[in-house]
């Protein structure tokens, strides 16, 4: 489809969305009840087929899933979308039925995962507290419900960040896997609900221009932040109006104040936000691309804060970029014209902050059962070392992301079906067999889990030669996890193995692994800072782990779990016909 969301006269006819619009239609449901999708691929068989992408059914890369980003898919593995792990991949002309619990009220998001095309096929998830209109004042509070968890607010409004690149798809995935590639590509825009100006001068017809949040002066509204970047962690802010954070990744914490929020790819959060500056004013809301090789830079991602007169919930959005309130044609600056006042006031970071304020963060309650796995030891320890190898069987554009030395590479015949069919080897590797390799069974090409028990994962930050230390925003599926330790430069099990330096950890499935070399690190040093990671096992299935850098998943730098495969029959509530 072709569309223009930047205003640049940019426009790829391939480019893929869903049902029309750039993001995809919101998904909304209450905790505890089961949502169902059903994804028809109405793309062409593919005319470009790649020979370095043979993983994709002979390089169709048509073929596609969608993730459902931070739902747990208890009892649905088959729902969790990763291809050639959970299902295969749709087929141009097929559609593929993905029906999962709602178990955690939160902000999520669903995105494809083949290939490039998560640049555009991306969606919030929207799952809601039964209780959640006690903390909307002027609802129903009559004595004997249940206390509201959340803090009071008047409205909501929903913010997704996204890039856009002036380069087709299949282009940019060709560039990643071929013999040309020289570094990951910088988005040329930052969207905001699918918008931005590439140019302050532009004078495209058509324009969708900035986007616009409508607010009315006196209310606080829940404003929740997706971060559907492909590649970049974006610093986000709102002019003159400070942020208070009480969700992270569909975890409630104590609500925290801050000036700008650092939101990698992958992670999501709400905020409270009060109107009560000058209505007659247009407040700038800012992004900027943080842990680059140059630092922080400054992006083209502008949208505007805009008081309303009338009734609140006149001016509510979807979020989808399209629905406005019935004044923004009069009450709006014109589309391309931007106060450039407004970015006077607006508080962005002006260097990258290490752990940013999560060390000051906690959860606003925890089980009795999270607190047992957080006091006590892990039933062991994987160590994940990141870094690049080349594949010697491809003559040109070997090279490679990877975990331990291994790149991931898409299965012959997708894992879960295996373990429905009964053909799935077991792991015949001893517990001391599997300490040895970190975890791996390279005969599985998994990392096999047993019920229930505790595994810490350290993940060790390395950066190739002659390049700057990089983040790397690391997400789990099937799981949430806690971060309860980091550390620079190289991980030492003897000195670093029983640090606990982050004081309240947060449950939480997608975690930025930060650039932290150490402080005296000669110039050929390679250790750039390491990350602990808590995770119980409690979900049998097969989940993908990975840097959620969209090209540095696709070029080799995830793993698969392997998670209790002898329950997984038993586990699963209902086997949807995978692929069909």
């Amino acid at each position: 489809m072709n569309i223009n969301p930047d205003c640049s006269n940019y426009t790829d006819p391939n480019n893929l969305v869903v049902n029309g619009q750039l993001p995809g239609t919101t998904l909304e449901a209450t905790q505890g009840q089961v949502l169902r999708v059903t994804v028809y691929n109405r793309l062409p068989k593919s005319t470009q087929p790649d020979a370095t992408i043979v993983s994709y059914l002979g390089g169709n890369t048509n073929a596609m899933t969608i993730h459902f980003h931070g739902i747990l898919q208890l009892h649905s593995n088959d729902a969790d979308g990763v291809p050639f792990v959970t299902q295969n991949p749709i087929l141009p002309g097929d559609h593929y039925v993905y029906e999962f619990y709602c178990d955690q009220a939160g902000t999520y998001f669903y995105h494809a995962h083949v290939g490039m095309q998560e640049r555009s096929v991306i969606g919030a998830i929207i799952v809601r507290d039964p209780n959640e209109k006690l903390s909307r004042r002027g609802m129903d509070d009559k004595k004997g419900q249940k206390i509201a968890t959340l803090p009071a607010y008047d409205d909501e409004r929903l913010i997704v960040l996204s890039e856009w690149y002036h380069l087709p798809r299949l282009a940019m995935e060709e560039y990643l896997l071929g013999p040309t590639f020289a570094g990951l590509l910088i988005p040329n825009s930052i969207l905001i609900n699918g918008r931005t100006v590439y140019a302050e001068n532009a004078t495209t017809k058509d324009c969708p221009g900035y986007e616009v949040v409508p607010v009315q002066r006196g209310l606080t509204y829940r404003i929740r932040v997706v971060g559907a970047n492909l590649f970049t962690t974006s610093g986000f802010a709102i002019a003159k109006h400070q942020m208070t954070v009480f969700e992270t990744d569909g975890t409630l914490v104590k609500p925290y104040d801050v000036d700008y929020l650092e939101v990698a790819p992958g992670q999501r959060y709400s905020v409270l936000v009060t109107a009560d500056q000058d209505p007659s004013k247009t407040y700038a809301i800012g992004t900027e691309m943080m842990w680059t090789d140059a630092g922080v830079v400054q992006t083209n991602g502008w949208g505007l804060l805009q008081y309303q007169a009338g009734d609140s919930e006149d001016a509510s959005m979807s979020g989808d970029g399209d629905e406005k309130t019935k004044d923004d044609a009069s009450d709006a600056p014109a589309v391309l014209v931007y106060p450039l006042s407004t970015r006077q006031d607006i508080t962005l970071s002006s260097t990258d902050r290490l752990y940013w304020d999560w060390r000051q963060m906690a959860p606003l309650f925890a089980t009795k059962q999270d607190r047992n796995i957080l006091a006590g030891s892990a039933d062991r320890t994987i160590y994940w070392e990141l870094g690049s190898t080349t594949l010697p069987q491809l003559p040109a554009g070997n090279f490679r992301y990877a975990i331990n030395g291994v790149p991931f590479m898409d299965p012959t015949e997708t894992l879960l079906l295996q373990a429905l069919n009964s053909t799935r080897p077991q792991s015949s590797m001893t517990a001391q067999q599997l300490a040895a390799s970190n975890g791996y069974d390279a005969s599985l090409g998994t990392y096999p889990l047993k019920n229930n028990e505790v595994v810490d994962i350290v993940i060790q930050n390395v950066r190739e030669t002659n390049t700057p230390c990089r983040a790397h925003p690391f997400h789990t599926h099937g799981h949430t996890h806690w971060w309860i330790a980091s550390g620079s430069g190289k991980y030492d099990p003897e000195t670093d193995g029983q640090v606990r330096n982050i004081p309240n950890p947060v449950a939480k499935d997608t975690t930025l692994l930060y650039a932290d070399p150490s402080p005296d690190a000669a110039a050929d040093d390679l250790y750039c800072g390491w990350m602990r990671l808590r995770l119980f096992a409690d979900n049998p299935g097969y989940w993908a782990a990975h840097c959620h850098i969209v090209p540095h998943m696709f070029m080799g730098m995830m793993i698969a779990f392997e998670e209790s495969p002898e329950l997984i029959p038993s586990y699963l509530s209902e086997i949807i016909n995978c692929g069909h």
